[in-house]
């Protein structure tokens, strides 16, 4: 799966990863946040194949929860941004600087062009994280799925 996003991303926006696979960001640039299925496939992402496999009533919690996801995307953030779809780091190489030394390179650009950066996370650790990036919390809700909690994020041109 990481290979598909990796592969969208270079297509679609950005994508920066640790030279030993410690890391990677998946970004999505200005123009070009809108996911189809097309996008997937053609880049190779086998992330449509999993879903499928996925028991009838998972994959319904999955697609109303992306749906959720989407929705709130569009009525939050109505400007061109640079939507980072994914940041992960391996757990044993957390808290040595990764993540932050991965979104540095998308962050400078969207502050050379004056466009905002936009996430969702899932875990109050990770609103920590990216607001010492310059995000800031623009939302916060439940998704009706799990309930789980959400947290919609956006840092500014120039945020610190």
């Amino acid at each position: 799966m990481w290979n598909g996003l990796i592969g969208l991303s270079r297509v679609y926006g950005a994508a920066h990863t640790t030279p030993n696979g410690e890391g990677a960001a998946c970004w999505i640039a200005p123009a070009k946040t809108k996911m189809t299925l097309w996008k997937m496939i053609r880049t190779g992402l086998v992330l449509p194949r999993s879903i499928l496999r996925l028991p009838k009533d998972a994959r319904e919690r999955f697609f109303s929860m992306m749906l959720f996801i989407d929705e709130r995307h569009k009525r939050l953030m109505t400007e061109p941004h640079w939507y980072l779809w994914v940041l992960g780091v391996a757990p044993e190489a957390r808290g040595r600087g990764i993540g932050r030394a991965l979104l540095r390179p998308t962050l400078e650009r969207a502050d050379v062009e004056g466009v905002p950066c936009y996430l969702e996370t899932q875990t109050a650790g990770n609103v920590a994280f990216y607001r010492k990036s310059g995000f800031d919390v623009i939302a916060e809700e439940r998704e009706p799925v799990a309930e789980l909690p959400l947290w919609f994020m956006v840092r500014r041109p120039g945020g610190s």
